[in-house]
């Protein structure tokens, strides 16, 4: 791995010199004379921790602006879930990849993924040289058939992890508390005790499945999972829109993760966060774009802001949700969510950085750059992402872009001809 300095890059207000050794930061006030095997000047371009996405559905970059502005069950039945249908290994692999690219080009070095044929998605964004986390999928409530593929596909992925690149965190992805069976739910619980991965599940994204799930079980979907043991402090529950204030007690008490996705929340009409309801819990909730399909992007820098607007919004307060808050959501929240020490500019921590460029108009006069970052700035202010000591974007050039985007289109078209 070679070593990297970063020379004269603003941290806190100050010039220094960073030096990236075996992938840590272990210098954050290195000499001039340094030794490195690369040596980025960094004259006006300032170092943040790089944003970690607590969920998305990578490979759905190629439904992006597909069936817009359609009623959430018509749109999944009669648009997303047929097109879904049609994508081989292929259209997987370059939705996966484009997907990547835009996550690099928006400062996002990690992602938590969730969708079919996880280990060749997951092979291919360690391959773009980002961070993943991913694993199999349980969703057989609407075919029994899919019960034991489902588990012979978990074990094979285990057995075989160490053929996979150390960026990869291995995760266990119950689909949601509607889309798994009881008794498989269960069984999903039991391999989460031995395995110790993390979990991360769909929970309360719609009032209908609440709803649903109040009738047959008598529960709401949070106390129904904490009944299966499935509610654990390495639970991510994604969305968690609907939820009673005895929930929000309940997934304290248990110390699970929360990762709010708002966009997506907000443009499938799901409803508000109660962000009112965890302003002493602020360490455990992560930020997400979900798919592209339901979003329509990837950024990390737009979902901050929407998460902080939606909030005072919804909560009538100047104050919930600040820049700092959601920065932290994005960062140092999203990787320790995933049980992973990255997240923040810090000696002995994984060198996952962004250099964002102070001259941009988006951060002139330039108060606060974490505020500006949050609640100003576009992908254009970022001019470097590196992950893992490793850079994969300098000056906004991302090697082989023109191919990623070309494989996608044909896929794209495939797909939508057939």
């Amino acid at each position: 791995m070679s070593n990297l300095l970063l020379k004269n890059v603003i941290l806190d207000k100050s010039s220094t010199n960073i030096l990236v050794r075996n992938g840590v930061f272990e210098s954050l006030s290195a000499a001039d004379s340094a030794k490195a095997d690369s040596v980025l000047d960094c004259t006006n371009l300032a170092v943040l921790p790089a944003f970690y996405n607590a969920h998305t559905h990578s490979p759905m970059t190629l439904l992006r602006g597909y069936a817009d502005d359609r009623e959430l069950f018509d749109w999944l039945k009669n648009y997303i879930w047929p097109m879904e249908a049609k994508f081989n290994l292929e259209d997987i692999i370059a939705g996966t990849r484009l997907a990547c690219l835009e996550m690099i080009k928006t400062g996002t070095v990690f992602a938590a993924d969730m969708y079919w044929h996880f280990p060749e998605v997951a092979r291919t964004i360690t391959e773009m040289g980002l961070r993943c986390c991913a694993g199999p999928i349980f969703l057989d409530a609407f075919n029994d058939s899919l019960t034991d593929p489902q588990f012979e596909e978990a074990e094979k992925f285990y057995d075989s992890l160490s053929g996979f690149s150390d960026l990869l965190i291995p995760a266990i992805m119950p689909h949601s508390v509607y889309g798994a069976k009881e008794s498989t739910l269960r069984k999903v619980s039991e391999m989460a005790e031995r395995l110790q991965y993390p979990i991360q599940i769909h929970v309360a994204e719609t009032e209908k499945e609440v709803k649903d799930c109040l009738a047959q079980t008598g529960l709401t979907p949070f106390q129904y999972l904490d009944s299966l043991g499935l509610l654990t402090e390495k639970t991510v529950t994604v969305h968690s829109v609907h939820m009673t204030e005895d929930d929000a007690e309940l997934v304290k008490k248990r110390g699970a993760k929360i990762a709010h996705v708002p966009v997506s929340n907000m443009k499938l009409s799901s409803g508000a966060f109660r962000a009112g309801l965890f302003t002493d819990y602020l360490d455990s909730i992560c930020l997400g774009t979900d798919g592209c399909s339901s979003n329509n992007n990837l950024s990390m820098i737009e979902e901050m802001k929407f998460a902080s607007l939606l909030a005072k919004h919804s909560f009538e307060c100047t104050q919930i949700f600040s820049s700092e808050v959601v920065f932290n959501f994005a960062t140092i929240n999203g990787a320790s969510a995933y049980g992973f020490n990255g997240g923040k500019i810090e000696k002995g921590r994984p060198a996952d950085c962004i250099l964002v460029d102070t001259k941009s108009p988006f951060m002139t006069p330039g108060y606060d750059i974490v505020s500006d970052v949050v609640y100003s700035c576009d992908s254009s202010c970022i001019d470097t992402v590196i992950c893992n000591g490793n850079i994969l974007m300098q000056g906004g050039i991302i090697p082989g872009e023109a191919e990623i985007i070309k494989k996608a289109n044909k896929s794209a078209r495939r797909i939508t001809e057939m």
